[in-house]
């Protein structure tokens, strides 16, 4: 097989290559099985390296079977092995976690929704499910019979794989059912480890301390919010809207969507929309990357800045800017087991409906960080051609 990049794409260093691929999540199976042996040539240099993965070795602490609710034909092994130290707290597909697995494959690494919790990256282990394969099968057996009427039935009424095997999706009832049943479990080992490890709090302050750091935290809060506003373009129109937020499905939404232009060393604002079915923690971190370094992300994690229909629908915003035109470039987010992407087009600054004669820019008002540099569109209105 020869799989070719178009050029839009990043194609990372060969040393990056062996320090990242053997650790994709799907594949780490395939990486650590002694009977296998992959080999990643670099055919500029001749370099040639074997890719390996070693499962870390921890305490376990959780090796039992789980039933499912409303799926009795369902039982899950979870293990479940605890660490001294943290994991570095990195996305898919790179991260430690807990690996979901049936018979077939793995197709996630998740902490359920606990990412936010620092605790939780003291954790990894399995989940082996080969049930997920029956549902699988069911599925596509039912679109093959009768594509037109395949009548699936209400414990599996949509797929339960990604098609582009992201994981699991997360609207399906046995997936929500899982993650839900797992969670528990996760999050009561969590508490036991903070239980044990959290040193006791001390009251370090008195009543007027307390009281004058609170007027301090209220004067800060107003000046960075002004400050923001400032600094940041508007959220989109309709982003937060309340219609809108209802007509979502659950998952991440990048808002405005799809394929969006950005001028050229001019920022662009883009609203982030989380829907879950569980409520969501402010301190969740939202990852923002881009395929193409002439397409930067300015803040990277970002946090929720609301949360909205009892904490099930959380919302924040990122910020891009392009340096090269007709640069085009991936922008994906990440929250938990959601993800989302936006293409990106950096384009030329669009040329003004009304000028008047002479110089003029292209806004009457600028703001600018201290000790960074703000490019500024200046136009040129005249009746004859000027010189070069």
């Amino acid at each position: 097989m020869t799989i070719e990049v178009d050029g839009r794409f990043k194609v990372p260093l060969h040393q990056t290559l062996c320090e990242d691929f053997p650790r994709y999540y799907s594949l780490r199976d395939l990486f650590s099985n002694p009977k296998r042996e992959v080999t990643i040539v670099d055919v500029n240099t001749n370099r040639e390296d074997h890719l390996l993965y070693k499962y870390p070795a921890g305490e376990l602490v959780f090796d039992e079977m789980i039933a499912i609710p409303s799926y009795p034909r369902a039982t899950a092994h979870l293990v479940v092995r605890k660490y001294a130290a943290s994991f570095e707290q990195a996305t898919l597909p790179y991260r430690e976690g807990i690996l979901i697995k049936s018979a077939a494959a793995i197709h996630d690494c998740t902490y359920f929704g606990l990412e936010s919790e620092p605790f939780s990256w003291r954790f990894t282990g399995e989940l082996r499910c080969e049930f997920i394969d029956n549902l699988i099968r069911e599925y596509d057996d039912r679109e093959e019979v009768n594509p037109d009427c395949p009548n699936h039935p209400s414990n599996n009424p949509m797929r339960l794989l990604d098609p582009f095997r992201d994981g699991l999706i997360l609207e399906h009832p046995f997936a929500q059912a899982l993650h839900k049943q797992s969670r528990g479990i996760l999050k009561s080992l969590i508490e036991e480890l903070k239980a044990t490890e959290a040193p006791p709090k001390r009251d370090v302050t008195n009543e007027n301390l307390n009281r004058r750091l609170d007027n301090l935290s209220r004067e800060v809060s107003k000046i960075l919010e002004r400050r923001v506003k400032e600094l940041e373009e508007e959220i989109p129109p309709g982003a937060t809207d309340k219609g809108t937020i209802e007509q979502l499905p659950i998952g991440l939404h990048i808002i405005p969507p799809d394929e969006q232009p950005v001028v050229v060393n001019q920022p662009k604002t883009f609203s982030i929309i989380v829907k879950h079915n569980e409520g969501l923690e402010e301190s969740l971190p939202i990852d923002v990357g881009s395929s193409n370094a002439d397409v930067k992300v300015r803040t990277s994690p970002v946090y929720f800045k609301k949360l909205l229909e009892g904490g099930t629908v959380g919302s924040t915003t990122f910020t891009v800017e392009g340096s090269k035109v007709g640069t085009e470039a991936f922008v994906e987010a990440h929250c938990g087991g959601y993800e989302n992407v936006v293409l990106v087009r950096v384009i030329e600054p669009p040329l003004p409906s009304e000028l008047p004669e002479g110089l003029s820019f292209d806004k009457p008002l600028y703001h600018l960080r201290i000790n960074k540099e703000k490019n500024l569109t200046l136009w040129l209105q005249t009746a004859t051609k000027p010189d070069d």
